[in-house]
C-alpha cells in the first residue's frame, strides 16, 4: 500500500511511503520528516486528475 504526504496549500505530493500496513507507512513517513498536520497532510487516497485531489511531482521522495 502507499500513503501518499501533501502539501496542503498547494496539493503537491511531497513523498510516497510503501508498506504492508497503514502503521509501517505512517511510522516511515514520521521518520522521514512528514508528521501529518496542518502543512502536510496525508491521504491513502489521492484522486490525481480530480476536483481537490493531489497534483503528482517528479520531486517527490520514495520511501521504501
Amino acid at each position: 500500500m502507499k500513503l501518499y504526504a501533501y502539501n496542503t496549500e498547494t496539493m503537491e505530493v511531497l513523498a510516497i511511503a510503501n508498506g504492508e500496513t497503514n502503521e509501517e507507512c505512517e511510522s516511515k513517513m514520521d521518520a522521514a520528516g512528514y508528521p501529518g498536520g496542518e502543512e502536510i497532510g496525508w491521504t491513502y487516497s489521492p484522486a490525481f486528475g480530480a476536483v481537490d485531489g493531489l497534483i503528482e511531482t517528479e520531486d517527490a521522495e520514495e520511501i521504501e
